[in-house]
């Protein structure tokens, strides 16, 4: 019998919807999206859903780092918002899922 395949999954954290991506899928995410290793780790903590200070906090950087980080992110992606950020990583994500 075939080995059926995980879709990207949610779960709640802390009251909040955190999103948790197969390792292969997000390895492919941050490829397609050229992600220096502490940009990777700040998007994995968005979508963990915390907030700037809360991602300065856990990596040890200052907010400013953060805003700076996601400020470039933002234009590389042509994304207004986290929100816009957020689609655009499913989006990648769900063609890197369907194309396995």
């Amino acid at each position: 019998m075939a080995r059926r395949r995980r879709k990207p999954t949610f779960q709640l954290t802390a009251g909040r919807r955190a999103v948790t991506l197969e390792p292969d899928v997000w390895s492919e995410v941050a490829a397609t999206l050229d992600l220096t290793p502490q940009q990777s780790k700040v998007v994995t903590l968005i979508l963990r859903g915390y907030c700037d200070k809360q991602i300065a906090a856990q990596l040890g950087l200052s907010y400013s780092t953060v805003r700076t980080h996601l400020g470039r992110l933002f234009q590389r992606i042509g994304a207004q918002d986290r929100s816009e950020l957020i689609l655009a990583i499913f989006a990648i994500a769900q063609s890197a899922w369907s194309r396995r």
